[in-house]
């Protein structure tokens, strides 16, 4: 799950992994990572590798990525707005329980969006 927000704007996306990967059928969705730019970076003393993670026809996302898979920088880039870039200014390795990954309730909360929702 993703999850970002700022004062203008809040960004909710969650994915789930399937053992059977097919490609989506629509072409302009089809991801083209993640794509190894053999370039090498260091944040917070860890070492990461640079990424394509996403190519789209008007956006893109590209991660520094620890060995074991942490991103410490992500970059997203599209034609539609100006480009965002991430920093980890903390990170630490230690076993999560699933109920520490779920955003808090008002992120996630249709109203907290704008949304109605009826039975």
């Amino acid at each position: 799950m993703t999850v970002g927000y700022s004062k203008n704007e809040r960004h909710f996306e969650a994915h789930r992994s399937s053992v059977d990967f097919r490609p989506s059928s629509n072409l302009i969705e089809v991801e083209i990572g993640p794509t190894d730019w053999k370039k090498s970076d260091r944040y917070l003393g860890e070492s990461c590798a640079w990424f394509e993670v996403t190519h789209l026809a008007d956006a893109g996302t590209s991660e520094c990525l620890t060995p074991d898979g942490v991103a410490l920088k992500v970059e997203f880039s599209s034609w539609l707005g100006p480009d965002e870039s991430y920093t980890a200014v903390e990170l630490k390795r230690r076993p999560v329980e699933l109920k520490e990954m779920i955003p808090p309730a008002e992120l996630i909360d249709p109203s907290s969006w704008g949304f109605t929702v009826s039975d």
